[in-house]
């Protein structure tokens, strides 16, 4: 997992280079402008997708994880509180190609390691990594930009 400001992005592009490509995009496209829905930045390598979340307790919080993909999370309009676990201590959850996706509804309480996510900042989450995103008193809108990690 990694927190930081989303000016740093360019930094992680040791770890995969499509978080260069992110930088690029958002030194071109305004977050709070980009349309709600997917867009692809470069097919099968990267996409964003924009959405509105609703408001959300910690407990409400579903864990996901992901095979193929490291997740980008930049939340637009408030701040977002997130919760990681390592993957390693989930419990057995069926994978969904289709989406790339496990969640985890029963993950015990005492893994959830919360934090936020202000904005300005992003959370990027590799495969090994279980969260929990979307936690606001009030809702926000958010974009994850999804990169291809192989």
């Amino acid at each position: 997992m990694i927190i930081d400001t989303i000016d740093r992005l360019t930094r992680y592009a040791a770890c995969n280079p499509l978080f260069a490509q992110v930088a690029d995009f958002l030194q071109s496209h305004e977050l709070a402008r980009l349309p709600l829905g997917r867009t692809d930045i470069v097919p099968g390598k990267l996409f964003v997708n924009v959405f509105d979340i609703a408001p959300k307790t910690l407990a409400e919080a579903v864990f996901e994880s992901h095979d193929e993909m490291i997740d980008v999370q930049i939340p637009i309009t408030a701040d977002e509180t997130m919760a990681y676990a390592p993957r390693a201590v989930m419990p057995d959850a069926p994978y969904d190609a289709a989406t790339d996706s496990s969640l985890y509804p029963t993950a015990a309480p005492s893994v959830k390691q919360p934090f936020t996510v202000r904005t300005g900042q992003f959370a990027a989450f590799s495969p090994e990594d279980a969260h929990a995103p979307g936690v606001s008193d009030k809702g926000l809108r958010k974009a994850v930009f999804k990169l291809r990690c192989n």
